[in-house]
């Protein structure tokens, strides 16, 4: 009876040795595996060639040479694309090295600058790299312009912490001056809230008695490492009748810059005619909503519509490529160019754009001519 137990366990040693080394050589057979690899075979032998797979942390199919598939996380290096559509695709920074796209059409966003590389040789036998098609910028005829002067105001210099300051309430935001991230100039008015901020902290500026009642707008560019709702913030505009209170819209994509636009137009009949001081405040309904928030605010304008230039059309952003004005009763006259956040400012809107005149346009000589991308 042992010899039996004895062979049978000695048989079943043998089994298991067996499947071990069948186990171990399983990537020498035929669409065998050998995690993580898999080997090539051909004629009765194991290629020294194979695929390393990627760690799955899901189930998972193979890409194929004909299946139609979605690939997700894939880069292409040196990529040769041979007709077919890439579909409103957004290329955020691409760094796209010698691609071939032969045929087919893309239509979508580049998220970053396009540098044309220089032609081979230099211009070696007249090369050179080229953007072929018809870019959608035009050009605007804005007529007489107006005199800036009298309505348009700036509201934030370059360095704005030296005007803005706490307004002394419960925990007012600390401001400073922020080089890293700004929209105009070099630097924006960086303010930094806590959680504990209540009803009317803030920031104001203290301004030289101002006439505002002829005006219709306030804006500003703001950018914010939080959403807020409107009225979560406000801007307060101190007269010597009152203080006035306007809604901030809503911010609804953060780390990046978006124009604001307040009407004041209703500031009339001495309520608006002294305005002593700008304020950004939190209100009671951004107190209770909103946690720790850092924002940035920078380019403040107030200004008249009666200064605004319609473009026609809803520009890209800081797409206007430049301004000019000519002297059109004089033979041979050269135009003068215009400077952006000097002689105008761009005031975005729902739809047509516009830019404000800031400096005296309003020669009645000189027409003005805008080139803008839409």
């Amino acid at each position: 009876m042992k010899k039996k137990t004895y062979a049978f366990i000695s048989l079943l040693v043998c089994f298991v040795f067996a499947a071990v080394v069948w186990a171990g050589t399983v990537s020498e057979q035929p669409n065998g595996w050998s995690f993580p690899k898999w080997y090539g075979y051909s004629s009765g032998a194991k290629s020294t060639y194979y695929l390393e797979h990627p760690t799955l942390t899901a189930n998972d199919q193979v890409v194929s040479e004909d299946a139609t598939q979605t690939l997700t996380n894939k880069t292409l290096t040196s990529p040769t694309i041979t007709g077919g559509t890439l579909d409103s695709p957004t290329l955020t920074t691409p760094n796209l090295t010698t691609p071939a796209i032969t045929g087919g059409t893309v239509a979508g966003t580049i998220d970053s600058d396009v540098t044309l590389g220089t032609a081979t040789g230099n211009g070696q036998a007249a090369a050179v790299n080229q953007f072929i098609g018809v870019p959608r910028i035009k050009m605007v005829a804005l007529s007489t312009m107006t005199n800036g002067t009298t309505h348009t105001q700036s509201a934030m210099d370059d360095t704005p912490a030296a005007d803005w300051a706490a307004i002394g309430g419960t925990a007012d935001p600390t401001d400073t001056e922020d080089a890293t991230i700004y929209r105009v100039g070099t630097k924006s008015l960086k303010l930094v809230w806590l959680d504990a901020a209540v009803d009317g902290d803030g920031v104001t500026d203290a301004i030289s008695s101002a006439d505002f009642e002829d005006e219709e707008s306030i804006g500003f560019w703001f950018y914010a490492d939080a959403t807020i709702a409107s009225a979560d913030f406000e801007v307060v505009l101190t007269d010597d009748a009152g203080a006035r209170t306007y809604s901030i819209p809503a911010y609804a994509t953060i780390n990046t810059w978006q124009w604001m636009e307040i009407d004041i137009a209703a500031l009339t009949s001495g309520t608006g005619d002294a305005v002593t001081g700008i304020s950004i405040l939190a209100s009671a309904q951004g107190a209770a909503a909103v946690g720790d928030i850092t924002m940035y605010l920078d380019g403040m304008w107030v200004w008249d519509a009666a200064d605004e230039e319609a473009l026609g059309v809803a520009i890209q952003t800081d797409g206007v490529c430049g301004v000019i004005v000519n002297d059109v009763t004089s033979a041979g006259a050269t135009g003068a160019t215009l400077a952006e956040n000097t002689d105008y400012f761009i005031h975005y809107e729902d739809g047509v754009d516009f830019i404000v005149t800031v400096t005296d346009q309003s020669n009645t000589d000189k027409l003005g001519l805008a080139l803008v991308a839409y």
